[in-house]
Parts: structure tokens; sequence; C-alpha cells
């Protein structure tokens, strides 16, 4: 069986600059192993704000 990881990232895990480098090398790390990765990034309060 294969298939793909779909991750989806966005929300408050994106506000802390220190966690985000951790979850994404955590990331990196499985698709370095040969795990397919499927990264869905949120952007919900920029795109918010944006729209105000």
């Amino acid at each position: 069986m294969s298939g793909v990881v779909v991750i989806k990232y966005g929300g408050s895990a994106m506000d802390d600059p220190a966690k985000v480098g951790e979850i994404l090398a955590e990331i990196a790390g499985l698709a370095r192993g040969g795990i397919p990765i499927g990264l869905v990034h949120g952007g919900g309060k920029e795109i918010s704000a944006e729209m105000k």
C-alpha cells in the first residue's frame, strides 16, 4: 500500500517562530525518510486581516 501523508499546518501553531522551525524540521525528517508528504498551510488570520 502506498500513499501520501497530508499535514494541515496553520492557525495558532504558526504564531511561535521557534515552534514553526521545530515542526517543519520534523516534517522534513519524515520526507527525508521516504514518507511522501503533502503540506497544506493555513493563513486564516492573515487572509482575514487583508479582507478587512
